[in-house]
């Protein structure tokens, strides 16, 4: 009975997973699974993770410290009776317990600084999760429009082919009757030969971006995936939008994940001078103890007052009252000279700040020179695509013109195919220059803040 329930369920689970398989993602939907998927951004939590654990630890540093010990000891020959505190030759078998606690009053002001150092740190941690994040989906959008790029790419060069084919079964029985000659006929089926190669190369391209898509989103290679396309109009519409690359730095100055990541490493290397400085200053402690022990040695009289009369040992409670000790000190540490490794210490953390400080510097330099690189080529992908539209038009209608000049034989196979290839050209370029301006576009959305959609 448990056998067919098991298929059952199996069953199932395999449909779920082929339908689930089989469902095509928007954009959106891209980034928000890989935003939850990808590996990136789990191995920056995990650090994140660890962050958060010192931080917490930094918190209870300033809290004292208890412990508990207990140890047991056996000596053999000549040793000290811990009870009579006399050198016996007696085997002795003795249980040492007790508890300490010990807190730091003042050591410099080190483990405050220490965990502000660690706050810092956290904080960079947590933004560089989120620098991640923004990296993915970005990189999402790319092989996203890349995916859309090779989908358009394979359906404009199939059509191509099916067209060379046409052309190709006309051109036979034109030849075959010798309407045209056998070297036009070859020219056709050179071009359907042509064709076949640049849709197979499309296909291959296609294949990749598909693949680095499905690594972005954390899929398995042999997962059927699919995508829903946007509206082209509206793509390309949204894509055309006048920016100053000064008012892109300065927006992004305020948000962009690495200079907040290169800011609180900087404040965290500023603390890390601070620590090493609470070197120089004495340290107080306040600790206090308590313990006793259990000896399987010690005996009494029965009778107090008669010492020769038979022994016993003390329960463990009693020997506990009797040897229990107490202690409370405090004990100031005062550095005088300790091979300068508190000063070489505050040497190297100062280096590590000054260096930090120029890591910040150099992160806002990149920024800003990107910002105007990615500026100025959304500018020129802008011109290149109206240019490229223009050209793909012009091209367009030659072609149509040449097949009809072709057709009353005013020119020949050659010039014929020679239009044709233009034309392939200019709408491939076209195609590119399209989605080059889109993806640019979108470099700019992720400098601003804005969200990554089509």
């Amino acid at each position: 009975m448990k056998k067919p329930i098991i298929l059952f369920v199996a069953s199932i689970f395999l449909l779920f997973n082929k339908v689930y398989a089989q469902d095509k993602f928007t954009l959106e939907q891209c980034v928000s699974y890989a935003l939850e998927h990808n590996l990136n951004i789990k191995q920056a939590k995990y650090t994140q993770a660890i962050s958060e654990v010192n931080y917490s630890q930094s918190k209870l540093n300033l809290a004292p410290t208890v412990n508990a010990n207990i140890s047991q000891y056996n000596n053999f020959g000549r040793s000290v009776n811990q009870v009579t505190y006399a050198y016996s030759n007696n085997t002795t078998n003795n249980l040492n317990y007790g508890a300490g606690a010990n807190w730091e009053i003042f050591g410099g002001l080190q483990r405050l600084n220490q965990l502000k150092q660690t706050k810092f740190t956290l904080m960079a941690d947590q933004t560089y999760v989120e620098k991640i994040k923004q990296d993915v989906s970005l990189n999402v959008v790319n092989q996203f429009l890349l995916t859309m790029f090779g989908e358009e790419q394979v359906n404009n060069l199939t059509n191509q082919l099916k067209v060379s084919q046409e052309q190709l079964a006309i051109a036979k029985k034109k030849a075959d009757v010798g309407t045209i000659t056998e070297a036009d006929y070859l020219q056709f089926k050179a071009q359907v030969a042509n064709d076949e190669t640049n849709l197979t190369s499309a296909q291959n391209q296609l294949e990749i971006a598909s693949l680095e898509l499905k690594q972005l989103l954390n899929l398995e290679p042999q997962q059927t995936f699919g995508i829903i396309r946007p509206s082209d109009a509206a793509m390309v519409e949204a894509s055309k939008s006048a920016y100053e690359a000064v008012y892109v730095y300065n927006e992004a100055l305020k948000i962009n994940p690495s200079i907040k990541v290169a800011e609180y490493q900087s404040l965290a290397s500023e603390r890390a001078v601070s620590v090493a400085k609470g070197a120089f200053y004495p340290s107080l402690n306040l600790s206090a103890n308590v313990g006793s022990y259990y000896s399987w040695n010690y005996y009494l009289p029965v009778d107090p007052a008669n010492p020769n009369g038979p022994d016993y040992r003390p329960t463990f409670k009693d020997q506990y009252n009797t040897f229990l000790g107490k202690s409370i000190n405090l004990s100031l540490n005062i550095p005088i000279f300790n091979g300068l490794q508190s000063r070489n210490s505050v040497k190297k953390a100062k280096i590590s700040y000054e260096n930090t400080k120029a890591s910040e510097v150099l992160a806002k330099n990149q920024l800003n020179k990107t910002i105007a690189q990615s500026v100025a080529d959304l500018k020129a992908a802008e011109k290149k695509y109206a240019s490229a539209q223009i050209s793909f038009e012009s091209l367009k209608k030659a072609y149509e013109f040449s097949q009809k000049r072709f057709d009353v034989g005013l020119i020949n196979s050659l010039d014929l195919n020679i239009a044709k290839t233009n034309y392939s050209k200019a709408e491939s370029e076209a195609l590119q220059a399209k989605y080059d301006m889109v993806f640019k576009s979108k470099v700019i959305d992720y400098y601003l803040g804005k969200p990554l959609t089509l």
